[in-house]
């Protein structure tokens, strides 16, 4: 009984030290106690776990969240005006979910899906004007399917398809006429 007491206890005070250290203020990138070593983040010599906060000369800024030194759970910027710049998310360091980023403007300009790293399905990027710059197609890390780019005014710039692990279509960097591709 005491035993399982004692284990009650450490489980409690592990718990609670935990929610007291996810309450905690951000801690500044430039604080002398952050340091990096073998791919992780370290506070005062202990591996990270907690929100760190990098404010640039320009004003912008972003929030990242870190476990066990590795960046995990989302990791916010903003413009120097406030707006979103970009979200994204980790788990455990690794790329996760959908990757969006903004122009200053609020127009959308990229967003990536992740699946433990790798980029993994619609990698969209779009213009400052709105204007589609590119649609790629990702499966586990490797290109897949038709690939298209365009130029800020919607001319195909790019057009091929994956088939095979071989690219068949259209790569050079003039204008496309999308009736005058010889796909395969």
């Amino acid at each position: 009984m005491k035993s399982l007491w004692l284990a009650t206890a450490c489980a409690l005070v592990l718990l609670l030290s935990h929610a007291a250290q996810s309450r905690l203020p951000p801690i500044a990138a430039d604080n002398p106690l952050l340091t990096r070593s073998n791919g992780r983040l370290h506070f005062n010599n202990v591996a990270f776990s907690g929100e760190r906060i990098q404010v640039f000369a320009d004003g912008s800024r972003e929030l990242a969240n870190y476990a066990d030194g590795q960046l995990h759970g989302a990791t916010l910027s903003w413009f120097s005006n406030g707006s979103l710049r970009s979200q994204r998310y980790y788990d455990q360091g690794k790329k996760v979910g959908r990757h969006r980023g903004w122009w200053i403007t609020g127009q959308l300009q990229f967003e990536y899906v992740f699946q433990q790293d790798l980029h993994h399905g619609p990698m969209l990027s779009w213009h400052a004007n709105g204007q589609l710059s590119s649609a790629f197609s990702y499966h586990q890390g490797h290109e897949q399917g038709m690939q298209q780019m365009w130029d800020s005014d919607g001319n195909l710039k790019m057009r091929y398809e994956l088939r095979n692990g071989r690219r068949h279509g259209w790569m050079g960097a003039k204008q496309c006429a999308a009736d005058t591709l010889a796909v395969r």
